[in-house]
C-alpha cells in the first residue's frame, strides 16, 4: 500500500534548501544533502542568525511527522514524499528524518560555537558596503 505524505511547509523549505547536489526531479533523493552546514544556511539566510524558535517549530514538526509516520505498518506500506521526489519504506523514512533532527543538532552546535565571529563579520562586511 502507498501513503503519501505531505511535509509541513518549514520542514519542506528546509529540504529546499538541502537540494544542493542535484535536482530532486532528475535524481530524487540523492539530490539532497542534509549536512549541518546546509541546515545552518537555512536557518541563517532570512535573519543572519538562528532563531530558536525556528529551530523548536521544525523539531516539533519532525517530531509530528515521525510518529505519523510511525503507526505505518513497516513492511507493508511504501511511503512518498513528493517534495523530494522519493518512494520510501517507513523504516527509511524514519531514518530520513532521525537524519535530519542530528544535522539540526549538530548545525546548532557548529553555530552557537561562532556564532559571536559570525556576527563581527556581518558587522564588518555591513560597514565595508556601507550598510547601516
Amino acid at each position: 500500500m502507498m501513503i503519501e505524505i505531505t511535509l509541513p511547509a518549514d520542514i519542506g523549505a528546509l529540504c529546499k534548501t538541502c537540494e544542493t547536489t542535484c535536482e530532486k526531479e532528475c535524481c530524487g533523493i540523492r539530490a539532497f544533502n542534509f549536512s549541518p552546514f546546509n541546515i545552518i544556511y537555512h536557518l541563517t539566510k532570512i535573519d543572519g542568525f538562528i532563531r530558536d524558535s525556528d529551530v523548536a517549530e521544525i523539531r516539533t514538526k519532525i517530531a509530528d511527522i515521525s510518529k505519523q509516520v510511525g503507526n505505518l505498518d513497516r513492511h507493508a506500506d511504501k511511503v512518498v514524499i513528493a517534495e523530494l521526489n522519493a518512494i520510501f519504506t517507513v523504516d527509511q523514512v524514519m531514518s530520513l528524518f532521525d537524519l535530519i533532527a542530528t544535522a539540526l543538532s549538530q548545525g546548532c552546535a557548529i553555530y552557537s560555537i561562532h556564532e559571536k565571529q559570525i556576527e563581527q563579520n556581518e558587522q564588518k562586511f555591513s560597514c565595508i558596503i556601507g550598510r547601516p
